[in-house]
């Protein structure tokens, strides 16, 4: 952001000497309009590095708020999931576990056919 600035600058300041060099005028007019125009710009550059700087602490302002809210978010939505797998254990996962045979579910010895056209 701040190199774009800074080439704007130079650029326009190039540009407006450039203008005025070329522009039918006597050299005291001349050496009289480069100075207000060198010290308009100098007075746009200070405050576009100061909105630049204010910028930069806004920017860094609100990515502290953002990742801090993300961390939050994240910490209580593990902190949900924790407590939802601790709610749904199934009954029969209960009663096999009370049994000590923590055997799978037999499956069906029927073939099942996908594609039943084919």
């Amino acid at each position: 952001m701040r190199s774009f600035v800074l080439g704007a600058l130079i650029g326009g300041s190039v540009g407006a000497v450039a203008a005025l060099l070329y522009a039918p005028q006597k050299g005291r007019d001349l050496r009289l309009k480069l100075k207000k125009k060198s010290a308009k710009l100098k007075k746009e550059a200070k405050k576009a590095m100061e909105n630049s700087q204010d910028l930069k602490v806004n920017l860094k302002d609100t990515w502290e708020k953002i990742s801090q809210t993300l961390e939050e978010v994240m910490k209580s939505g593990n902190e949900k999931k924790e407590v939802k797998e601790k709610k749904t254990v199934s009954p029969k996962k209960k009663s096999l576990a009370k049994a000590g045979t923590a055997k799978a579910p037999a499956r069906s010895k029927k073939k099942r056919r996908f594609f039943k056209g084919i």
